[in-house]
């Protein structure tokens, strides 16, 4: 190819490629060919924008004090069956397993230092898209009955579908704690309180990008009227997987002896965009939770 020619391509591939329709009447794009000819191609090429997408999602309690052994053998488990895993109690002690996630080809969201509630996907079916945190609470110096409790964050990340181009957000959490309500341990639901209105207002930032899947261990369930942040759900249009389908079908037990504290929470006002076809809990673990896996129907 002459000089003049080289010249020529390089122009027009610096320009963007202009959208328009085939003669057969298909869209797509055109791009510069050789010879200085076009190059016409269909957006049937890439990723399907109609349609839906299959999310299938898991959330799970490690347990600081698993091995990495053990905790590996649970998440081998989780990922055949599941595309996004929501993790808690993942602490700097199990941070070689990043490079075990790595190996299987699955990417990771981790924060470092104090609590660690990663979030990892795999990246043959996702695109990271992008991600970040946001802080719950403050660490407090003394709580009677259980000394310091740390500072925590809710850590998200954004995702595309590599098939269909469908983008959402999920939101790992782990909130603190209790089972007696206001009346008996007024501080410590103080901070569950405050740590719900934070994670709110992180799912009103969120939701202006699409669906929002917040996954995690809330330390409170729907049947747990004094413990469960009804008002602060209400408001923010979140409501729990358990309260979506029930707890029928899921087995005897919960997902913590009998109570059901591990929850997705979904935006009611997105019920055109995401819908939960399904959930299960997952039993056998090592952790002293179970995990619960749920599927969507992503729109």
């Amino acid at each position: 190819m002459a000089l003049e020619q080289l010249k020529a391509l390089a122009q027009r591939i610096g320009k963007p490629l202009e959208t328009q329709p085939s003669a057969s009447g298909e869209s797509g794009r055109v791009a510069p060919g050789f010879g200085g000819s076009d190059v016409f191609m269909p957006d049937s090429l890439g990723p399907k924008r109609g349609g839906s997408s299959r999310l299938q999602i898991a959330t799970y309690n490690v347990l600081f004090k698993t091995s990495d052994a053990e905790t590996r053998q649970d998440l081998s488990r989780l990922m055949k069956r599941n595309g996004v895993i929501n993790l808690q109690e993942f602490d700097a002690s199990h941070r070689d397993l990043f490079k075990w996630i790595d190996q299987k080809g699955w990417g990771h969201k981790s924060l470092r230092g104090g609590t660690q509630e990663p979030i990892i996907w795999d990246r043959r079916k996702y695109k990271l898209v992008d991600s970040g945190s946001r802080k719950l609470n403050d660490t407090v110096e003394h709580l009677p009955g259980r000394g310091l409790y740390p500072s925590h964050r809710a850590t998200w990340v954004r995702l595309e579908d590599k098939k269909t181009g469908k983008v959402f957000t999920t939101v790992s959490v782990h909130t603190i704690a209790h089972n007696r309500g206001a009346h008996v341990t007024p501080r410590v639901d103080r901070i569950s309180k405050h740590q719900f209105r934070e994670l709110a207002q992180l799912t009103a930032d969120l939701k202006k990008h699409g669906p929002v899947v917040i996954g995690g261990d809330l330390n409170a369930a729907p049947n747990r009227p004094a413990t469960w942040p009804r008002e602060i759900l209400k408001h923010a249009h979140l409501r729990s997987n358990w309260s979506e389908l029930g707890t029928g079908g899921v087995g005897k037990g919960g997902t913590h002896g009998k109570s059901f504290i591990d929850n997705f929470l979904t935006l009611t006002t997105m019920r055109d965009r995401l819908k939960l076809l399904s959930h299960r809990i997952v039993r056998g673990l090592h952790s002293d939770h179970n995990a619960v896996e749920a599927d969507y129907r992503l729109k």
